[in-house]
């Protein structure tokens, strides 16, 4: 089940991802995401009649630090994006948010199977090749933004992390901190900035259904967390740049350089590898049980594990919708400039 949540809030936050970036080609990146944070409250509060919240004191805390995370992550992404390459900041920031949960999920002492941890490498890699593009070419640690790169990226991590810690019967309750405190700090960035919050009227529907959508896979994350392994769900719910290119490629008709299809191979291969060495070792387990009665004992409860296991929130319509694919570079415009470095 929480491999299945997992894979739809990715496939929900990719998206997400493409609609504001349609949006941001129209209207300032900045207001797009603000504006977008706004929509997502409805969709909050709808769903907060189904799976009512109960604040206690720990999700106050943990909802408090996921949007403070969320909001670094967010303004550190701005700002990488504003002197450094996309094809670079992109991948770097993917890569260090996914890897953050599996360190912190690891370390708690989550212990994934083997075919699990297959999984995980492979995911990695395809976080980092469908996001990636051709950036990564001329690629050096010394060049601009990638510092701020993996600021950004250890911030979108920590938002993964908050958001499935807290008390089991909190239900939303988190989220909503998490989007309240988000949306102060990012107003208040914009307005030190001073940058507009006006969107362009063909706009405001791409803007609406994108923070819709990207509430909407926040939930599925957070319900996802609450049966499955973090480690799992977070590199899970990484993927979702894929999601994001294929719609580029089929609406926009966008072509995915020849890094992103390896990418998108990974990614498929993740899901089978898993699959494939789920039923080796049950097929092994099966046929050492008819000798050892203990194995089979040790073989249900690793089944019942499988199904039991299995993420931008805030950062999500920027990180992935304009790191994805290249043609939503308009989107991160900074006053009305951008450096196309990479081409």
């Amino acid at each position: 089940m929480a491999i299945g949540l997992a894979l739809a809030a990715a496939l929900v936050y990719g998206a997400a991802d493409f609609f504001g970036g349609l949006a941001s080609r129209r209207t300032p990146a900045a207001a797009v995401v603000v504006l977008s944070q706004i929509a997502g409250i409805a969709v909050l509060a709808l769903a907060w009649l189904a799976l009512p919240g109960h604040f206690y004191a720990s999700d106050i805390m943990f909802g408090v630090l996921a949007g403070v995370a969320g909001g670094v992550a967010i303004a550190a992404l701005y700002a990488a994006l504003a002197v450094g390459r996309m094809g670079v900041v992109s991948p770097i920031t993917a890569v260090v948010g996914a890897s953050v949960p599996v360190i912190v999920g690891l370390s708690s002492g989550e212990r994934p199977t083997v075919a699990a941890m297959a999984g995980l490498a492979a995911a990695l890699v395809a976080v980092t090749l469908v996001s990636a593009g051709a950036g990564l070419r001329r690629f050096s640690f010394a060049e601009r933004g990638v510092g701020l790169a993996l600021l950004s990226g250890l911030g979108i991590g920590a938002l993964y992390v908050f958001l499935a810690r807290g008390h089991p019967d909190a239900g939303l309750a988190r989220l909503a901190v998490t989007r309240i405190v988000s949306m102060a700090l990012l107003s208040s960035y914009v307005l030190m900035r001073r940058e507009s919050l006006r969107p362009a009227p063909d706009s405001v529907r791409l803007i609406l259904l994108a923070g819709a959508l990207d509430m909407s896979a926040n939930i599925l994350y957070v319900i996802a967390t609450r049966f499955g392994l973090l480690a799992i769900v977070a590199v899970i719910t990484s993927l979702y740049p894929a999601s994001t290119v294929f719609l580029a490629r089929i609406v926009l008709r966008e072509r995915l350089t020849a890094t992103q299809w390896i990418g998108v191979v990974f990614a498929a291969w993740r899901r089978r590898a898993h699959c494939a060495l789920r039923a080796l070792a049950s097929r092994l387990g099966t046929q050492r049980s008819e000798r050892r009665p203990d194995v089979q004992l040790r073989l249900h409860a690793f089944n019942h594990g499988v199904r039991e296991f299995g993420c931008r929130g805030v950062a999500s319509e920027v990180a992935g919708g304009g790191s994805a694919v290249d043609g939503f570079e308009r989107g991160f415009v900074d006053r009305g400039r951008w450096r196309r470095e990479d081409r």
